[in-house]
């Protein structure tokens, strides 16, 4: 008789789940005499709370990146323009690494 020999396989898996940061982006605009949108450059944008900023380009376009999940308020501020807030939520967005 041939003994037979038993291994026991182990393995460990670990899952770490990260929270990555998003770009958030838009654009600033006024509307004068109900004509068409016009762009503002130069607008400062940021996100209450935090340190996170961007200015407009010619377009009037930003991008904030680096931002977290949770609750927002944006604001924009432009010389000669009213002050803009606008509320955003943040999902959480997560990469799964095996």
């Amino acid at each position: 008789m041939s003994e037979s020999e038993t291994h026991e396989l182990s393995s460990r898996l670990e899952v770490t789940v990260q929270e990555r940061p998003i770009t958030i982006g838009g654009y600033v605009r006024r509307t004068v005499d109900a004509g068409e949108p016009k762009p503002i450059e130069g607008a400062v944008v940021r996100i209450e709370g935090t340190n996170l900023r961007a200015e407009t380009d010619a377009d009037g376009r930003f991008l904030i990146e680096g931002v977290r999940r949770g609750n927002y308020t944006i604001v924009a501020e432009a010389a000669g323009a009213p002050r803009g807030e606008r509320h955003v939520q943040v999902p959480p967005d997560y990469d799964f690494i095996l």
